[in-house]
């Protein structure tokens, strides 16, 4: 029960907002605003798919490893990019917000003129929908051989 708790705390904190982000771009008046909001979703999408390649999937190695469960391709994938992002973080963490300005610079572009406002809004919410879809691949990827480690252990 408290991984689907887990589950849980991980969608309303990580992917609801970036869906009210990316709503409130696409719906959003201003130029400003819709700028503001976009790049607020795409910054709270990046650091939740960075934190959790840093942060959480290095423990959930070890979760594995001392249990010793034959692990997904999706989950030794995730794992094995996990591995590769600690090693190189200190290049990847500015990279992440060197794209994450880059990602801001060409919204404005697209949205300060009428003829390229509708694209605009197309590549913030394909970006968006590209970081929610990451985030989502890697929750399960961790999640479905965890159930597994705990339904093995009842």
């Amino acid at each position: 029960m408290t991984v689907l708790w887990g589950i849980l705390l991980v969608l309303l904190v990580g992917i609801v907002p970036i869906i009210v982000c990316s709503v409130l771009s696409w719906r959003a008046s201003t130029y400003a605003s819709a700028l503001a909001a976009t790049s607020i979703a795409h910054a709270l999408g990046g650091a939740l798919l960075l934190g959790s390649l840093l942060l959480v999937v290095p423990r959930f190695r070890s979760v594995f490893a001392d249990f010793g469960v034959p692990l997904p391709t999706a989950t030794v994938w995730v794992i094995e990019l996990s591995g590769v992002s600690v090693r190189f973080s200190l290049v990847l963490v500015p990279l992440a917000l060197i794209l994450l300005a880059a990602d801001v610079v060409i919204i404005w572009l697209l949205m300060s003129h009428e003829s390229t406002r509708r694209l605009g809004k197309l590549w913030a919410a394909y970006l968006s929908m590209a970081v929610m879809f990451a985030n989502l691949i890697l929750i399960a990827a961790l999640f479905v051989p965890l159930l597994s480690v705990f339904h093995s252990l009842t």
